[in-house]
């Protein structure tokens, strides 16, 4: 088995499994807030989708009726992720019986496609783009005005507070922003010989994830962020509110509705899919735990590589006879510029 240290940059995950988990991964009361605000208006709207990958998220969206007629720009800060974007799209048009059309022209670095289905009333435009979030100012002709502001694992992996002041500087008043957020601890393997273990084991994946830059230079910001959200977020919210204004100068978002995605995934219930994403994580959290620059770290939980590498054999057995289990502790959020 292998390991993949981009675990959230890998394109077959992104392209096969990643579509299975979102169908799982939504909270229907924050989504369907959402659907509501979207249709307080007939117009297209206009929506910039952050860290799209290879554009799963954003599919989802489209296939659940939340998008129907919308002008999106979707970036993600890697070329290759951002260049398989039409692809997906091609393949869930094909099974979905959408109509994809290839505009055939770049802007600003860009590929222009659309997908529509007359028999939902659907009708998109999808621009997609490598940037950073924290460049986004350099298109601020092309993007600003944007009436719903998206991203599912993506805004917990940045530095927050600069993410979203450059974010609101594109939004108009009373424009949307929807983030799906892993949380601090969001994620335990069962069964476990050793529950203690196990959780010792999570707060040093979380706690190297946090703190340690030399993981931060060996692994990227996407491990960073798996910690992020959890110990940081609640600093942000204050009196029903993200993000004031005396603490950015851009405004701040009104929390428009806030609730739990959490999934799980079943012991003899799993589908190829979601086991092939439980062998990528469970070789990620052995990967990172069991680093030479870990060790500090390690001592520090009272751990040792042969701990990790134990925990790692037994999800492997258990992932070979299918009697492993899975509890994600995400969150959604859906917020509106005042």
């Amino acid at each position: 088995m292998t390991r993949d240290n981009k675990f959230y940059q890998n394109v077959a995950y992104l392209n096969k499994w990643k579509p299975v988990l979102d169908e799982k991964s939504r909270n229907p009361e924050v989504l369907s807030k959402l659907q509501l605000e979207l249709r307080k208006s007939d117009k297209v709207i206009k929506v910039l989708e952050c860290g799209a990958g290879t554009g799963s998220g954003l599919i989802s969206l489209i296939k659940n009726g939340t998008l129907t007629q919308a002008h999106v720009s979707a970036f993600d800060i890697d070329p290759n992720l951002v260049a398989e974007i039409p692809n997906l799209f091609q393949e869930h048009a094909l099974l979905e019986g959408w109509d994809y059309h290839n505009e055939n022209s770049i802007k600003n670095g860009g590929k222009i496609f659309r997908v529509s289905d007359t028999s939902r009333g659907m009708d998109i435009s999808v621009n997609t783009f490598t940037n950073s979030v924290y460049t986004l100012g350099s298109r601020q002709e092309e993007l600003e005005g944007v009436d719903l502001v998206t991203g599912q694992a993506f805004i917990e992996h940045t530095k927050m507070d600069q993410a979203l002041d450059g974010l609101l500087r594109l939004m108009p008043k009373d424009a949307l922003v929807y983030f799906h957020l892993n949380c601090d601890g969001w994620f335990q393997y069962s069964p476990s010989s050793s529950h203690e273990r196990d959780e010792k084991l999570m707060g040093l994946f979380n706690d190297l994830a946090m703190n340690n830059q030399k993981f931060k230079d060996q692994f990227g910001a996407t491990i960073g962020g798996m910690a992020f959200c959890g110990r940081v977020l609640p600093y942000l919210f204050h009196d029903g509110r993200l993000n004031p204004e005396n603490e950015t100068g851009q405004g701040e978002l009104e929390i428009l509705a806030f609730g739990p995605s959490d999934w799980v995934i079943t012991p003899y219930q799993q589908s190829d899919e979601e086991l092939k994403f439980l062998e990528y994580t469970a070789a990620q959290i052995n990967g990172v735990c069991t680093h030479p620059n870990a060790e500090d770290m390690r001592n520090k939980w009272g751990l040792t590589t042969d701990d990790a590498h134990t925990w790692y054999e037994e999800k492997l057995l258990a992932l070979g006879n299918k009697s492993i289990g899975f509890t994600c502790v995400q969150k959604d959020i859906l917020g509106k510029k005042k």
